[in-house]
């Protein structure tokens, strides 16, 4: 929120009134050096009026204004105190020690000042702006809202106004808002910097990141040294799926001096992995990068963090597709996010000498709604956990686009809280919950960060993004006996859990009755369809050896993928399909995003379904199955990689599993072109599929290890209480 600059005639103080005419040359010098963006300039001018007047209320106010835009917040803090203490009814004084207090995270001494500043001047614009930003601060976004459209009411020709509200309804998720008032302040001030960043990161979320894009080059044409400017364009290269060129504007951000925003663009840097990789040896590079910076980190003690969820917004989600162990790099991860910020790891005053209730308080927390396969189970545990024993609430995820009980009316509870992690925390904390169970915690930043505090006496996670969080206060990873390998636990840093069913309950979908029309696709009428309609970050490179094998093995097969979420995305694969395998890469289409009925009709028009290597299809191979596709599977050694061979184990077929790429292919395109033996499998799947459709086992599964979990945590507990005693 803006600091503000005074006025002589602002502050009732005699001293002023026998300040020398040289003073005040060098006062108005000074705001007229800030205006212009002068700030060194500026604050060495207002240094002058206090070396001739060290009692200059109005200096002093002006200088720590000056201060909080140059980040010499101590300073600032110094002269804001001084200016209030020499003029207590000087408006602008109190604004800005508002806004200084914003920057500090100090929300409730924020609140104060700026309500201060209104009780003198009920019309000040800044002091409305900063009464909002305290507010936004301490999770109240309503009231913060208010405050600036309040501020939008009086100055409705200022441009800044309309930013500030446009970055609030950012911060919480009301895009479409903020795009408005992006143009609004752009329309007011066309070479605005930070209005085109913002407009920048809004069309990102609404359009992708190639719209966003374009507004951050236009801000930095204007601006070219702006950090936050250089910070937000690195963030959206790096979803662009172009890691180097987001490493150069990050280390550009920290070479024109980031300031506060270091630390953050230091994780940033630390996190960055290809999109869409060009090989093994690049994920390893970048993995090796990763890990020379993370070692630095933990050693840096200038690394300082507010609001993790703020100031970085990101989670490694990227890396989970190259088919290595994270565990380790999650938990490196974990440990410098702690060191940078320890509040992370707040406690919850009731998990302290916990006592197990009667019923067991159940809190679920995801990203997700209705579509994908982890909404299928929040909603089953709603509606079918025992109520004899439990509680079952759900938490409003910021990510989440309505109300917990519309996705799931027979909650007991909805746990409701602003996308701030304090407030979340003291909410949460509120509900005294026995269970916290996150479902996805790698699918929204805010759940990861979330993640780190002690909530509830029993904290687990599972397959909803199916690696570990590497976060100490993650205590089970819950998993399956079908799904993992001997000696998986090396790859959680929770206690993994190996239940006998598995925990999952899925609906089977509704198969629509005719298929897609093949001449929409523009291809052959002819032509073979082996479909992979995963996202294309899930196609490892190892996987480009089975679609080279399937277009070589049949001169009539054509691949259909989907394309990504940017265009970018498009060009890396081609080109890496172009390496990998010319002499066929053109029979490889990428679709554009499909309706949910058009991709289920174009399962069941399919000749063979390609399940990606090192990250096996969970939704994707159920509806698959359900369309009446058998979908032959190779399991890598990690949990993200045998969620189909989990499903056959399931299922007692051991026909789709193979054990190499070669037998990969050599099984697709049977089943693509063998249609006897196709409708052998066919009714093999068919027959037992049922064991998969709303599976009680994995309910009954999860009830038991809550149960017998909270039963064995009283029981430590009363141990270590007679141990103390």
């Amino acid at each position: 929120m803006p600091p503000t600059a005074g006025s002589a005639a602002a502050a009732r103080q005699p001293a002023l009134s026998s300040v020398s005419d040289e003073a005040g040359r060098y006062r108005a010098r000074g705001d007229r050096l800030a205006l212009k963006g002068q700030l060194e300039l500026a604050a060495q001018a207002y240094a002058r009026v206090l070396e001739i007047n060290p009692d200059d209320a109005v200096a002093h106010s002006n200088l720590g204004a000056v201060l909080i835009r140059l980040g010499a917040l101590a300073e600032a803090g110094l002269h804001l105190s001084r200016a209030v203490e020499l003029a207590p009814d000087l408006a602008d004084a109190y604004s800005n020690q508002a806004c200084l207090l914003v920057r500090l995270g100090r929300f409730s001494e924020a609140g104060q000042s700026a309500r201060r500043c209104l009780e003198l001047k009920p019309s000040h614009v800044e002091g409305w702006i900063n009464l909002g930003g305290a507010f936004a601060g301490a999770g109240f976004s309503g009231q913060a809202k208010r405050c600036l459209l309040q501020a939008a009411k009086l100055a409705p020709n200022r441009a800044r106004v309309w930013l500030d509200l446009a970055d609030l309804l950012w911060q919480n998720r009301e895009f479409e808002l903020a795009l408005k008032s992006c143009q609004r302040a752009l329309a007011l001030d066309p070479a605005a910097p930070q209005a085109q960043a913002l407009l920048g990161a809004v069309q990102s979320v609404l359009h992708g990141p190639d719209a966003g894009i374009v507004h951050l080059v236009r801000a930095l044409a204007f601006d070219p040294r702006n950090p936050a400017t250089l910070d937000t364009l690195g963030a959206l290269l790096a979803q662009q799926g172009k890691p180097q060129a987001a490493q150069g504007a990050y280390l550009k951000a920290l070479e024109v001096g980031a300031g506060a925003r270091a630390s953050a663009i230091k994780l940033k840097l630390a996190a960055l992995a290809p999109v869409i990789p060009e090989s093994t040896a690049e994920i390893l590079a970048w993995r090796k990068r990763a890990d020379t910076r993370l070692a630095a980190l933990v050693k840096d003690d200038s690394l300082k963090l507010t609001d993790p969820y703020r100031e970085v917004n990101l989670v490694s989600f990227y890396r989970a597709y190259h088919g290595l162990n994270e565990a380790g790099l999650n938990r490196r991860f974990a440990e410098v996010y702690l060191k940078a910020c320890p509040e992370l790891g707040w406690t919850a005053p009731h998990c302290q000498n916990w006592k197990r209730p009667r019923h067991l308080r159940l809190g679920m927390i995801t990203a997700f709604e209705q579509t994908h396969i982890v909404g299928e189970l929040y909603r089953a545990i709603a509606r079918l956990f025992d109520r004899r024993r439990f509680e079952v609430f759900g938490l409003y995820s910021p990510r989440l686009a309505k109300d917990p009980r519309s996705i799931a009316p027979e909650l007991d509870g909805v746990v409701s809280y602003a996308p701030a992690l304090a407030p979340a925390r003291a909410a949460i904390a509120e509900a005294r919950l026995d269970v916290l169970f996150h479902l996805d915690v790698f699918m929204d930043p805010f759940s990861y960060f979330l993640s780190f505090a002690r909530l509830a006496p029993i904290q687990c996670t599972t397959w909803g993004h199916p690696l570990s969080t590497g976060v100490p206060n993650m205590d089970y990873f819950i998993s399956a006996e079908d799904w993992e390998v001997p000696g998986a636990e090396a790859h959680y840093t929770e206690r993994l859990v190996r239940l006998k069913a598995l925990p999952m309950y899925f609906e089977r979908p509704p198969v629509p009755e005719r298929a897609f029309e093949r001449e929409r696709l523009g291809v052959d009428r002819e032509a073979r369809l082996y479909l992979s309609l995963q996202s294309l970050f899930k196609l490892h490179p190892d996987f480009d050896a089975a679609l080279a094998g399937v277009l070589r093995r049949d001169s009539k097969g054509v691949v259909l993928l989907l394309s990504g979420n940017a265009a970018h995305w498009d060009a890396l694969f081609r080109r890496r399909f172009e390496q990998a395998f010319p002499d066929v890469a053109a029979r490889v289409f990428l679709l554009p995003k499909l309706t949910r009925r058009d991709y289920l009709a174009l399962l069941k028009a399919s000749d063979a379904v390609l399940d990606p290597f090192h990250w096996s299809g969970g939704n994707t191979t159920l509806e698959a199955l359900a369309c009446g596709v058998p979908v032959p599977t190779l399991a890598s050694e990690y949990l993200r990689g045998r969620l189909t061979l989990g499903f056959y184990r399931r299922m007692g077929i051991a026909e789709l599993v193979v054990q190499s790429c070669d037998e990969f292919v050599d099984l697709n395109v049977r089943i693509a072109n063998d249609r006897p033996f196709r409708q052998v499998l066919q009714a093999a799947v068919e027959e037992r599929l049922a064991r998969l459709w709303q599976d009680q086992g994995g309910i009954e599964a999860l009830e038991e290890f809550f149960l017998e979990t909270a039963e064995k945590q009283e029981s430590q507990s009363r141990s270590d209480a007679t141990d103390i005693a």
